[in-house]
């Protein structure tokens, strides 16, 4: 079955045309051992690394089916034109220097997202026309651009004209209102000198009114001392009457006793005047 399924071309320096049509391993190999490289297009059945030498390649784990091209020495390709076509995802990582020369037209259509990440710096020379349409935005660290010559179309640098005309109108308002503010902060001031003036006015009054206030409390105090003299001289005239009311009633006494003294002699008098008459 295999010589059925294999056609097999092996030289005597082991380079090698091998074609598999077993199914599920379809597939042609050609290998140079002494270039140690290969090419195999189709099922996975990569040849192992040539002994003695470093390995450039080896297959641990089943490759997918498709085109493999392995070399362990220089590669170059030579084609009149160059095509390209990725329908789902593509990664490319380059650890070195990427330089590209196109010494014709490059055109590129972008029909999705794209994002550029640069960690480093990036220099860019246009030394030829350089024509932009639509927007771009780029957020970067740090940029450093080197242009020798620009030309803008004609209607982008008539907008722009007309945005500069229009934020010039823009600082004129804003400078007529700020002299209007000025204006309003003269007056402010004025009316704030007025107001001093006010207040010094104010302060002179009160401090008339807290001398009146001040003589009015020395007044009080006067008649507070005084009135307090005349409390005490009613203490005093309060202390003799009560003073000439005991002697009143010592007086009272007296008399009491002298009206009875008088009574007694009055009724001895009688009495005698009585015997008398009788003798």
């Amino acid at each position: 079955d295999q010589n059925r399924t294999q056609s097999l071309l092996t030289s005597s320096g082991q380079n090698k045309i091998h074609m598999e049509d077993q199914a599920g391993s379809q597939r042609i190999l050609m290998q140079s051992p002494t270039a140690n490289s290969f090419i195999r297009i189709g099922a996975p059945n990569d040849p192992p690394a040539v002994y003695g030498q470093t390995p450039h390649y080896s297959t641990l784990q089943p490759d997918k089916d498709g085109i493999k091209l392995v070399t362990g020495q220089g590669f170059d390709i030579k084609a009149g034109f160059f095509n390209e076509l990725v329908f789902l995802e593509k990664l490319s990582v380059m650890g070195g220097l990427d330089a590209r020369i196109f010494g014709g037209a490059r055109s590129i259509l972008l029909l999705g997202h794209q994002t550029d990440i640069s960690t480093s710096l990036v220099s860019e020379a246009n030394l030829a026309l350089h024509w932009k349409i639509g927007n771009k935005i780029e957020m970067k660290g740090s940029k450093k651009k080197v242009e020798l010559e620009t030309v803008e179309v004609a209607a982008v640098e008539k907008a722009i004209q007309g945005k500069i005309e229009k934020i010039r109108g823009q600082l004129t308002a804003a400078a007529g209102k700020v002299n209007k503010i000025k204006g309003q902060v003269n007056e402010v001031v004025a009316s704030g000198t007025r107001a001093e003036g006010r207040v010094d006015d104010i302060q002179a009054r009160a401090d008339r009114v807290e001398g009146e206030l001040s003589t009015a409390v020395e007044t009080a105090d006067h008649v507070k001392g005084e009135l307090t003299e005349v409390v005490g001289e009613a203490t005093e005239a309060a202390r003799e009457l009560k003073e000439a009311v005991g002697t009143g009633n010592t007086v009272a006494d007296e008399l009491t006793r002298v009206a009875d003294d008088f009574k007694s002699v009055t009724s001895e008098t009688f009495r005698i005047n009585k015997i008398d008459s009788t003798v």
